[in-house]
């Protein structure tokens, strides 16, 4: 015999729009993405802080990632490495002044560091920095820095 709900206690589904998505999910795209907002309103209706969200088809992570910000333990689980890839990036916090300290030094040792080459069965020595001269056309700023400001800006506005 088919077990009967009490349908009185099941909670309104939350009614919402999507919202345009975040830097942290506009970075991959990805075909299944959910937005973001209404996966949320679902976690934060149907789910309890510190409680277990289950995801068995996960995808790149929305469903981990807001779990996580609304303080829910996750399972997360997808059978293709590049989504689990990309949901364990997304996951991760970054310290932005360690980023910016680590930036700081590559772009010095870049700068100054100069290694031994082979041209035409030569040794020299060169510096990297002239690997990576191109400037940016839309402001003009070296290639790797307007990398990292990029950087910075979607994390601080995930």
């Amino acid at each position: 015999m088919p077990m009967e709900t009490d349908k009185s206690s099941l909670k309104k589904p939350p009614v919402e729009r999507a919202l345009k998505n975040t830097p942290t999910y506009n970075m991959i795209r990805f075909w299944g993405r959910k937005p973001w907002n209404l996966v949320r309103a679902y976690i934060e209706s149907y789910t309890k802080p510190h409680g277990i969200v289950l995801d068995p088809f996960a995808g790149c992570g929305v469903v981990a990632i807001e779990s996580l910000k609304t303080k829910r333990r996750v399972i997360y689980n997808d059978l293709n490495r590049y989504c689990r890839f990309i949901a364990r990036t997304s996951a991760i916090s970054v310290d932005l002044i360690k980023l910016k300290e680590a930036f700081d030094k590559l772009l010095r040792d870049l700068r100054t560091k100069s290694y031994p080459v082979l041209i035409n069965n030569k040794k020299r020595q060169i510096k990297l920095n002239c690997l990576y001269s191109t400037d940016c056309p839309n402001c003009g700023l070296n290639l790797l820095e307007t990398i990292f400001i990029t950087v910075i800006r979607i994390l601080e506005t995930s």
